[in-house]
């Protein structure tokens, strides 16, 4: 999942930033090590995505409270991070980009 950041105003030519984080459906691929309270944050966070607010080519609406709370699960320590590109077009340049090292469970439902 990648979650984009822009700023309201563009300063010293950074246009926004970029947070991946990487989610498996494949239990043996999963590296977090989490609560079940903790499993529940994401599924909300999943859950709560309004496909059908816009069309299925379009980003989903997301809930702002279980986005937030997504946010504040993730481990934000160990990550990589370069000045890249926005990976959507058209692509700008001056994107920093946050990948976690961190993959995180996602049901199966989620991903279909």
């Amino acid at each position: 999942m990648t979650s984009i950041h822009t700023p309201s105003e563009v300063k010293e030519d950074f246009l926004g930033a970029a947070v991946n984080i990487l989610f498996s459906s494949t239990a043996e691929k999963v590296t977090a090590d989490l609560t079940e309270a903790e499993v529940i944050i994401i599924d909300t966070f999943f859950t709560s995505l309004q496909w059908d607010v816009l069309d299925q080519t379009a980003d989903p609406v997301v809930d702002l409270v279980s986005y937030g709370n997504l946010m504040e699960l993730v481990d934000f320590n160990n990550r990589w991070a370069y000045k890249g590109s926005q990976t959507a077009p058209p692509c700008f340049t001056h994107y920093y980009q946050n990948v976690l090292s961190t993959v995180y469970p996602i049901k199966a439902d989620h991903v279909e």
